[in-house]
């Protein structure tokens, strides 16, 4: 573990409050990366796991091993402020690696040096080129509000879970047929779904991924996942392909344009994003591309599911918002994952303060069926969702 976090700098970042009031980040390449080894007769709770972190002065990761009764488990925390999605995936590779007496790759870039990057593109050319891009493409654009389904509102986030009834076959031979990746295939369909909340048919949602674009930084621990909107106006008399299709390059496009960052278009546009769709999946295929194969991760860490294990451990089904503040904002957020068996998994968190448990059960069975939908027919006007 000390091995390979010391290969990757960013991860002993620790945040230093100036006098003007500033915080600012502060490299530390002469730390240790230090890893708590604890006795107990059983491992802790979830909830005496998570604990806040310092932000000022201190380490902002927990690595800790504890040697139970039954067993020796190894615990592995980091603030988000260090550490995305991909980070997690790439730390426990490069741990892998080095239990199999390998050796961890060194970074071309640090999160340090990504930081000085995305500082100079957005001097650059390609920030004005961006922002003119997202001026065309949120044109009379609203993001989508999906409208409250309960009028007995529980203030907590509400979890549902389903498997998807279509074969990765299936999906995979969909994909082939209509020349798309599954994350276009899954991207499509989620808009598709939202269409039938709004009467307009032009959806508007979040959609997240690595933002590791430049070659530089696929090795890169940081936080560098971002997010991009997605929007799409919809016809009857589309074909399904065709809509893959523009779903698909219309994400490639705001990827080419993500140095105008959903901050930059939030502050523009005066728009939140209550609705975000997540696909655990890519984080998956991008560590399995760079090694080669997912098992020098599978073999020892279950990260397949990894959406759903995160969402129980940071977000408990009856976690309570403080206040409205979440009520305001975030509303939805539909998760992509996979079992230990290869089977998709669809899972959504929804507002419990506009969603009822069953409301979201029902958008998850529609979903499934939009899936298998896309594989079977031929136009959307052809879809059927009994």
């Amino acid at each position: 573990v000390e091995t390979a976090m010391e290969a990757h700098p960013y991860l002993k970042t620790t945040l230093r409050k100036q006098s003007d009031g500033m915080i600012r980040a502060v490299r530390n390449d002469h730390f240790k990366a230090d890893v708590s080894v604890i006795a107990c007769e059983n491992l802790p709770n979830p909830d005496k796991l998570v604990r806040h972190h310092e932000l000022l002065h201190s380490p902002l990761y927990r690595a800790e091993l504890y040697k139970t009764s039954s067993g020796n488990y190894f615990y592995l925390d980091f603030h988000h402020i260090i550490c995305d999605g991909i980070t997690i995936f790439l730390i426990l590779r490069d741990i892998c690696k080095v239990y199999l007496g390998q050796k961890p790759e060194k970074e071309l870039c640090d999160g340090f040096d990504a930081g000085l990057l995305e500082i100079r593109k957005r001097q650059s050319e390609d920030f004005v080129k961006a922002k003119n891009y997202y001026a065309r493409l949120l044109k009379d654009s609203e993001p989508t509000d999906i409208p409250d389904s309960t009028d007995m509102p529980v203030p907590k986030m509400i979890l549902v879970r389903k498997t998807c009834s279509s074969s990765s076959e299936d999906v995979d031979s969909c994909c082939h047929k209509h020349g798309c990746t599954k994350n276009a295939l899954f991207h499509a369909a989620f808009s598709y779904l939202l269409s039938l909340y709004d009467e307009k048919k032009d959806v508007l949602f979040a959609s997240t991924y690595s933002g590791r674009t430049d070659s530089r930084l696929l090795n890169t621990l940081s936080v560098l996942s971002t997010s991009i909107p997605v929007r799409y106006s919809f016809s009857e008399d589309t074909s399904i392909e065709t809509m893959i299709s523009e779903v698909q390059c219309q994400m490639y496009d705001s990827i080419s344009n993500d140095v105008y960052s959903i901050q930059d278009i939030g502050t523009e546009y005066g728009c939140n994003y209550g609705v975000v769709i997540i696909n655990e999946i890519e984080n998956l295929k991008y560590v399995t591309d760079l090694t080669g194969s997912a098992s020098v991760v599978s073999d020892f860490m279950p990260v397949f599911d990894i959406g759903s294990s995160v969402m129980d451990v940071v977000v408990p089904k009856d976690v309570e918002f403080a206040g409205n503040e979440c009520n305001k904002y975030l509303h939805i957020v539909f998760f992509i994952s996979s079992d230990m068996k290869g089977n998709y998994v669809f899972s959504v968190m929804g507002n419990g303060g506009r969603y009822s448990e069953s409301f979201l059960d029902e958008m998850l069975s529609r979903y499934d069926k939009i899936i298998r939908e896309c594989i079977t027919k031929e136009y959307l006007s052809e879809i059927v969702l009994q």
